[in-house]
């Protein structure tokens, strides 16, 4: 079936999700349901992609939450083929996410009437928090999931719908979902705790992306540039014991000064001055490596552009130990 305008709008919007997280989209066909490559870095994934608008249900009057698609104009079942994976999604205007559905409990024939369910308040908890989770007796689970986080819940998506025939490990995802930043590893489910805590990391990092981004108003604390070219820093890496995911142990840094805080070519103190490290240069220097560093140094801005909100600041104690562990002076 050659693609409809609507149906063309829903599919590019998948993609130009997909880009958020660093995926890019090979479209090997013009039909729907749609073929496609998702590739990042050294990882492809083969994928059939089935999507339509998200409604209300059929009973609103008995489940006005109830939300739905109707796989309608595929034929008779879901479109499957060896080493390749089979997705199926829906979009809501009215809350402004995606919805996905696990193929493992649709893989056999569609009825003449074929409809599969969501509901509302997962749908706007997605909205608020990135993911939403509807669960059903049966242990199906559909996710609701923010346009920021779809390669999130591509990376995961396999374990994410796994969840939802244990309590415990549906009470963690919920939990998951609402402040990765403040659930312990020890909160997790003892017999999955060790496949969720990769799940919870990836969460975590991108919650503190966030607000760390916002925090800094989407601006490099260094130079001042946007442009989408941002990360958001820690100040003491993750690795380190006495690390965490505050909002004061992060900085707003573009890709170029995000590398040179990381190699210790520039810093900033307990005043927010930002220096260049000279025991580095004069290595560059004497090595021939030096070219564009009197650029790189005159783009540099005196000092940090801060927060808004003093609360936000970077924690002095967190700049001190970490300016130790990068080898500058105490």
């Amino acid at each position: 079936m050659a693609l409809t305008p609507g149906k063309a709008s829903l599919l590019n919007r998948m993609a130009s999700a997909l880009h958020m997280s660093g995926w890019q989209v090979l479209w090997l066909n013009d039909d729907h349901p749609a073929r496609a490559q998702f590739i990042k870095g050294d990882a492809r994934l083969d994928v059939w992609i089935h999507i339509w608008n998200v409604t209300p249900g059929g009973r609103p009057k008995q489940r006005p939450l109830e939300r739905r698609i109707q796989p309608t104009g595929i034929g008779d079942h879901f479109k499957t083929e060896a080493g390749t994976d089979t997705l199926i999604f829906g979009w809501s205007d009215e809350a402004q996410v995606f919805a996905a559905f696990d193929h493992g409990y649709h893989s056999g024939q569609i009825g003449n009437s074929p409809s599969i369910q969501t509901d509302l308040p997962s749908l706007l908890a997605a909205n608020q928090d990135g993911l939403g989770v509807f669960a059903k007796a049966t242990g199906e689970l559909s996710i609701s999931i923010r346009p920021d986080f779809l390669g999130i819940y591509f990376e995961q998506r396999q374990l994410l719908h796994s969840m939802g025939s244990d309590a415990a490990q549906l009470s963690a995802l919920r939990q998951m979902a609402v402040d990765p930043l403040r659930l312990q590893v020890d909160d997790l489910p003892q017999n999955r705790r060790k496949v969720l805590t990769n799940t919870l990391r990836v969460l975590r990092d991108r919650r503190f992306r966030e607000h760390v981004l916002t925090a800094y108003r989407h601006r490099c604390a260094m130079c001042g540039i946007q442009l989408e070219l941002l990360d958001a820093a820690h100040i003491l890496p993750v690795a380190h014991p006495k690390s965490n995911d505050k909002v004061t142990n992060g900085v707003a840094l573009c890709a170029l000064h995000h590398r040179a805080y990381d190699a210790g070519l520039v810093t900033f103190d307990r005043s927010y001055s930002i220096s260049i490290n000279q025991d580095i240069a004069a290595r560059l220097a004497s090595a021939s490596k030096d070219e564009g560093l009197t650029a790189f140094h005159s783009a540099l801005l005196p000092s940090l552009l801060l927060p808004k909100m003093q609360a936000n600041y970077p924690s002095p104690k967190m700049i001190t130990i970490a300016n130790e562990l990068r080898g500058w002076a105490k």
